[in-house]
């Protein structure tokens, strides 16, 4: 009895001894899960709210990016002159043909005729080959020849037919598509250009084409299209409308340059002194580029200062240039409004020219895009190498 006894005391001790043990581990589990839970809140509240920044930067970012197209969409609502070109030159950035992509186009429209003119530059036929995808044999002399004589017929009907097609407010009665080359004149060896293809009509007889049934060239006769082929050489023709490229806002350039006393503060000038500096340098930089420069009336909206057309049918086009007079680095916000301009003019690149310097955000946002950024030091670089000698000092 005094064993059974003995062993009764030593269960209780036992069993009370691990209930206590029981106890302190649920406690100590219900620390470590309020703990948890704790923490998953403040996770949970930390990705709540990194997902609400990251949305707002996502939304805000979509919405710069946007605005240049949403800009140009509500001045094509609004039917202006400027809004209806600047519609089809983002249409017509979605169109895709067989040449390369940095061959330069522009855009003219007229709004009392109601004439829209497409520029486009294309190969010369004595540069352009014919090889096939599917064998590395060359095409038969008759099928090259086939090809050739459809290819600036085909292209001029697919531009034409993809702004008939894109009329979505019937601004446009006729539509005129001129394209060009660049070949050397084989009597003075130099560089020219000239017209090699010319269709005008009227947006209702191109847009009843089926381009992918009808024969290029014959759709191009039908439609009094002018093209004379010759794969020997280039013929030019004169095409049947041409609008004026003249804009308004152009002015007369004045020279300064040789006016300034050599070393001169750069980032002391009057700032329309500086903007006509920078397009006479440019002036000089593209001379032998056969390019053009125009600076623009003088405003402080900083849209476009000067425009460069550049006949290179490689690496030309329309580009526009923003001449900044800065003492303090230029931001990234500014090389996104250059963007933007780009888009609304329908440029081929953009160029920022600044006294100052840019900062590595705006360099790595201009990364991959059509600009180009000329800082304090390459913009003396280049004047010395047009034999200018000047400094750039803030003023205290």
């Amino acid at each position: 009895m005094a064993l059974l006894n003995s062993q009764a005391r030593q269960l209780h001790t036992t069993f009370h001894a691990k209930y206590a043990a029981a106890l302190e581990a649920r406690d100590l589990m219900e620390i470590y899960l309020a703990d948890l839970s704790l923490k998953w809140r403040d996770a949970e509240t930390a990705l709540l709210r990194d997902y609400e920044q990251t949305k707002e930067t996502y939304e805000r970012d979509c919405q710069r990016a946007t605005q240049p197209i949403r800009a140009v969409n509500q001045r094509y609502r609004g039917r202006s002159n400027d809004g209806v070109r600047g519609h089809f030159e983002l249409a017509l950035c979605n169109i895709t043909l067989p040449i390369p992509d940095d061959y330069p186009w522009e855009v003219l429209y007229d709004q009392q005729d109601r004439v829209l003119q497409v520029n486009q530059c294309v190969p010369s036929l004595p540069d352009a080959s014919v090889v096939r995808q599917d064998s590395k044999r060359a095409p038969a002399k008759r099928d090259a020849e086939a090809v050739l004589r459809r290819y600036v017929p085909a292209i001029t009907l697919q531009i034409a037919h993809h702004v008939a097609r894109n009329d979505l407010q019937d601004d446009v009665d006729r539509i005129a598509v001129n394209c060009w080359s660049r070949f050397f004149d084989p009597a003075s060896g130099k560089l020219k250009d000239a017209f090699v293809a010319a269709l005008a009509v009227r947006k209702q007889d191109i847009i009843e084409f089926n381009l992918q049934r009808a024969d290029a060239l014959e759709a191009f006769r039908v439609l009094k299209g002018a093209y004379v082929y010759n794969v020997a050489e280039v013929v030019p023709i004169e095409p049947a409308i041409r609008l004026d490229k003249e804009d308004e806002r152009f002015v007369a350039g004045r020279d300064v340059l040789d006016g300034m006393a050599q070393g001169q503060n750069l980032a002391a000038m009057d700032w329309q002194d500086f903007e006509h500096l920078i397009r006479e340098l440019l002036a000089k930089e593209y001379a032998d580029k056969n390019a053009e420069v125009k600076i623009t009336r003088a405003s402080r909206d900083r849209g476009v200062d000067a425009v460069i057309f550049n006949s290179d049918p490689l690496h030309g086009g329309k580009f526009v240039v923003q001449a900044k007079r800065y003492s303090n680095t230029v931001d990234v916000a500014a090389v996104r409004e250059l963007y933007g301009t780009v888009l609304n003019e329908g440029a081929n690149r953009g160029i920022l020219v600044t006294t100052s310097h840019f900062g590595r955000d705006a360099h790595e946002w201009a990364a991959n895009k059509p600009l180009t950024l000329i800082d304090g030091s390459n913009l003396l670089a280049l004047l010395g190498k047009h034999g200018y000698n000047f400094r750039i000092q803030s003023e205290s």
